[in-house]
Parts: C-alpha cells; sequence; structure tokens
C-alpha cells in the first residue's frame, strides 16, 4: 500500500512540474452524457427513414491505379484523401483528390531516403501538409503537389499505428501494445520538435467497463481531437489551451451488460483467440464517427454487426441489427466525416455483388463513371 501511495504522489508530481495536461480535466465527470447502446438484433431499419440527404462524389482514378483496400479516408477543404494498404504485393499509396473527386496525385515512393517509405501506419492531413507515419519518421509532404517538405524522427521502439495532430509540432498516438509499450493506456502525446514523449499515457480512471478492440482510438471532432482509449467506454476531448493541454470528458456509452468481465480480460490475454470464442457477450470492434450533429457507432457483437446512431439534435437514438434496403447506397461501412456528413467508400465490385434497387441518382452516377473508379457517399442522418 505505501509502494502505491508513493507512486500516485510521483505521478501527481510529475503532472504539475510538467504543465503538459490540465489536471483538473482528468477527473472521471459523472454527469457527462451516457448513450444507452443496447443491441437488438431483430431490429431492423430501412435507411431512406434515418437519411435526410445524400450526395455522391466520383473519385476519378487513373487507368492504371485501382484501390485494394482502403484503410483510411480524410476529407476536408482542401481535397479527398486515401490511405490504400499494401495488397497482393504492391506498396501501401495515399491518393489524393480535388474537393469535387478529380484525382490530383498519389505519393507511391518506395525506399529509405528522404521522402521515401516502404510501409505506412497512419497518415494525417494538417494545413498544407499530408503527414505519414513510416518505420523509420513522421513525413511531412504538400497537400496540393505531393512534394516531399520534411521529418521528423518518431519515439523510439514504438510503432506509431494511430495518431492525430493536435498542431504541427504535437502528435497524440496510440503505440501499440509491444515488448517496450505494455502500459494498456496506450494513448500518448509527442512533441516532433524536441523528440520527447510529453506524457507516457495518458491517465484516464474510468474502468467500470472493460474488454474489446477498438480500430479507431483517435478521431477528429471538428477542430478537436477525441480519444477512446482501450478499455474504457469514455470519449474525450483533447483540446489545446494556451501552452497546456486539456482532457475534457465529453460522453460515455452504456452497452448493457455486453463486454467481457475485467479480472477475466485480464487472466486471458495470452489466450485471447480460445477465450474469446467461448464468450457471446464480447464486442470486438468499436469504432465512432461524430458530426456536429450526431454520434454514429459501429461495433460487432458475436459475429453480427451493428449500429447505434444518437441524434444530438432531438436527443432520440437507435439501435439497429442491418439495414433493410440501401437505396441511396449506403452500406453500413463509414470511413469518416465531414462537416454534418458521414461517409463511406464504395466500388465497383460492391455494387455489383449486391441485389440492391439503387436510387435513381445512383444508377446515373454508376452507368456515366470509368471502371474502377470509387464513389464516395455522403449522408446527413437524422433520428426523429
Amino acid at each position: 500500500m505505501g509502494i502505491r501511495i508513493f507512486l500516485n504522489l510521483l505521478f501527481l508530481v510529475s503532472l504539475i512540474n510538467g504543465l503538459l495536461i490540465n489536471t483538473s480535466a482528468l477527473c472521471y465527470a459523472q454527469d457527462i452524457p451516457v448513450l444507452k447502446v443496447k443491441p437488438d438484433r431483430s431490429e431492423q431499419v430501412e435507411i431512406d427513414k434515418l437519411i435526410s440527404e445524400v450526395s455522391y462524389t466520383v473519385l476519378d482514378l487513373p487507368d492504371q491505379e485501382f484501390l485494394r483496400e482502403v484503410q483510411k479516408v480524410i476529407m476536408d477543404d482542401s481535397g479527398i484523401y486515401l490511405y490504400d494498404v499494401s495488397n497482393n504485393g504492391e506498396r501501401p499509396k495515399i491518393f489524393s483528390f480535388e474537393p469535387d473527386g478529380r484525382f490530383r496525385f498519389v505519393l507511391d515512393k518506395p525506399g529509405r531516403g528522404p521522402g521515401e517509405f516502404e510501409r505506412i501506419y497512419d497518415f494525417d492531413v494538417l494545413n498544407d501538409f499530408i503527414v505519414l507515419s513510416t518505420q523509420t519518421e513522421i513525413k511531412f509532404y504538400d497537400t496540393l503537389s505531393g512534394e516531399y517538405s520534411h521529418a521528423f524522427d518518431k519515439p523510439r521502439t514504438e510503432f506509431i499505428q494511430t495518431f492525430g495532430l493536435i498542431n504541427k509540432s504535437l502528435l497524440v498516438y496510440n503505440g501499440g501494445r509491444t515488448r517496450n509499450n505494455t502500459d494498456k493506456h496506450l494513448i500518448k502525446v509527442y512533441d516532433l520538435e524536441k523528440s520527447d514523449n510529453m506524457y507516457q499515457g495518458l491517465p484516464f480512471e474510468d474502468h467500470a467497463l472493460k474488454g474489446g478492440h477498438s480500430y479507431r482510438y483517435i478521431f477528429n471532432y471538428q477542430d478537436t481531437i477525441s480519444l477512446r482509449p482501450d478499455y474504457t467506454r469514455t470519449v474525450y476531448r483533447l483540446i489545446e489551451s494556451g501552452a497546456d493541454l486539456d482532457l475534457v470528458p465529453a460522453y460515455s456509452f452504456d452497452f448493457d451488460g455486453y463486454w467481457v468481465d475485467e479480472d477475466l480480460l485480464l487472466n486471458s490475454y495470452d489466450n485471447r483467440g480460445r477465450f474469446f470464442s467461448e464468450i457471446n457477450d464480447y464486442i470486438h470492434t468499436f469504432d465512432v464517427f461524430e458530426t456536429a450533429g450526431i454520434i454514429y457507432v459501429t461495433y460487432r457483437l458475436d459475429g453480427e454487426d451493428y449500429t447505434y446512431i444518437y441524434d444530438k439534435r432531438s436527443e432520440f437514438s437507435i439501435n439497429i441489427s442491418a439495414f433493410e434496403t440501401s437505396r441511396g447506397g449506403w452500406l453500413n461501412t463509414p470511413e469518416t466525416t465531414f462537416e454534418n456528413r458521414i461517409i463511406n467508400v464504395v466500388r465497383d465490385f460492391e455494387f455489383a455483388e449486391l441485389d440492391i434497387n439503387w436510387s435513381e441518382r445512383l444508377t446515373e452516377i454508376l452507368s456515366g463513371k470509368e471502371e474502377n473508379d470509387p464513389i464516395l457517399i455522403k449522408a446527413d442522418f437524422r433520428v426523429q
């Protein structure tokens, strides 16, 4: 007990001395909104009843290019950016398009020299730069031309598997669980210019709900980075406040008893495959998308996909086991957000494989576009 008290005091002193995170924001707020997510395997909803508006953008790929597996999409006022992961021996690439879908360039520079890469772990777009986490460095490229600009060293002995940029020098990342990083609180802040971790794992104190993997630990909400660290149900805002960073809890999720008990999870960490195959109430993916209007959650439970949508304007929510129809082209696989829209990417083979009565506008687009050109579907959801 004495050692634990000493460590806690040491931890508190390090925070105060560093002035890196506003300690007043670290307390778990009990009065934040709690969103009730209750999977209903029987509830199916027509997509047209939830989408108030939908629009489409055709991405004009060059003839020799096609998308293999889109890992991440970013859309902002400067353009549209897609990360296509390595597949069938091909290299990972970043595709850049004008806001209207016209092809701009592709980042495809194999090697280990300046501006070159053999692997991409994640990417972000900040002001005038596309920023890549590669096998050796954090690399910056011009958003309009794709020209290499500069690079920073990344934290030693760690991968930056997912990250977001607060500003041009502060990076928030999930380093992944490695031999050199065994802390279960994986979100860290790294100063690129100083090549130093500002904080080794942000101190999240909500342990009431455990279990699960999240593929989307870090996501952008307006001008703020939002975090949902592993083993916690709460979403936090990481806000730049002068020289400090404020960590503010925004809302949390109540999954009505689903997930796995903490002790069972920790005792089974080295044998997850066998253990979780016997657990039916284990949620093993959990991705959050947020706009000014809604919070859109996708998750997987016992081999089935579910969607939860909370409308901030009406304060109504809906739990969906599957969409009954998809006439607008929405396939329940979001990739990113832009303004009030939730966005996904649909490719030709997905349209061909699904026996769906597509909307008149989408049918017109499909008949007029070039083969292999993917389509961005941008939907504004409303729950009344």
